[in-house]
């Protein structure tokens, strides 16, 4: 049986045992450095997706606060009004309270 060789050299076309284990090794070494930037892009992005949340927790923490105080604001507003009304009309603001009473005693028997 005759083998293949190239014009010439004297060699076959076949890689040698040395070669083909010099090019797995490459190879190993090659999917190990994709394999480190790989890991490496992860974490970057592991890392930029936790600013952001940090970023926009901070944000909706700053919302919530700032909403907080408008409606504390608002309630201190309501009851200056009404206190300001009860010294103002007491017999008024007496009558009321018990017709509430009297509202929420008849719907509590239901």
């Amino acid at each position: 049986m005759a083998t293949a060789t190239p014009a010439g050299n004297g060699k076959t076309d076949a890689p040698s045992a040395a070669e083909l284990d010099e090019q797995i090794r490459q190879l190993r070494t090659d999917i190990s450095e994709l394999a480190r930037t790989m890991r490496g892009m992860g974490d970057a992005k592991a890392r930029d997706f936790k600013r952001r949340a940090r970023g926009k927790a901070d944000e909706i923490s700053a919302g919530a606060e700032d909403a907080l105080a408008a409606m504390t604001d608002q309630l201190e507003d309501i009851e200056r009004d009404i206190t300001r009304k009860v010294r103002k009309n007491p017999f008024a603001a007496l009558g009321v309270a018990a017709g509430v009473g009297f509202l929420v005693a008849m719907l509590a028997r239901r």
